[in-house]
């Protein structure tokens, strides 16, 4: 059928465009997930009396950007103890995986928070 919009035979009308570059934006799927300016800070008011988190990220580029040291203060000032598993590697395998597990464990971690791409 040419000239056909496929979206509108496959989609209800009000499922959103993927939002414009820049924007910040909040994915619930049951937890949320933020993007966006502004969505780092918003992170203690999540995990407000869980004690502790595990931050999971990759080896190098959250770090020279100093983003994982600004998260972990973040976590600090609400209260929340933080520790870091910075061994992922960009396509993670299994034994990483379960080494995060294991910090996770050992730490008695309530909460981890993903951090990088």
């Amino acid at each position: 059928m040419a000239g056909t919009d496929v979206r509108r035979e496959t989609e209800p009308e009000d499922i959103p465009s993927v939002p414009p570059a820049g924007s910040a934006w909040t994915l619930r799927m049951p937890v949320p997930v933020e993007f966006g300016a502004g969505s780092l800070a918003k992170l203690p008011g999540y995990m407000a009396g869980l004690g502790r988190a595990l931050v999971v990220t990759g080896r190098r580029a959250m770090k020279e950007a100093g983003v994982t040291d600004r998260l972990c203060g973040l976590l600090r000032e609400a209260g929340i103890e933080c520790e870091v598993f910075d061994g992922l590697s960009a396509e993670p395998e299994h034994t990483e995986i379960e080494e995060a597990g294991r910090l996770a464990r050992d730490f008695r971690a309530r909460a981890v928070v993903g951090l990088g791409g």
